[in-house]
């Protein structure tokens, strides 16, 4: 399954651990990443947990997790069409 993804922006969530605390720009406070990405010319945008993409996460890293996403969601279209 071939797609096309370009990575058009990222913007980094941040969330205290500790309720009522401040937030800062920590690792520990690192809370996910919403990527917007062009999938085959259509626009998406992915919220993605820590568990899904590490704060270090690189441009490839995170094509690999939207190709992962898109390939996912159509093998269960695909599979919903075939009942």
């Amino acid at each position: 399954m071939s797609n096309n993804i370009i990575i058009e922006r990222t913007s980094i969530q941040w969330k205290s651990p500790i309720p009522g605390t401040p937030t800062r720009r920590v690792p520990d406070h690192y809370f996910g990443r919403n990527v917007h990405a062009l999938v085959d010319g259509e626009e998406n945008i992915y919220r993605l947990k820590p568990k899904d993409i590490a704060l270090e996460a690189t441009e490839e890293d995170m094509i690999n997790v939207v190709k992962t996403i898109v390939d996912n969601e159509k093998e269960v279209k695909e599979t919903e069409n075939a009942k």
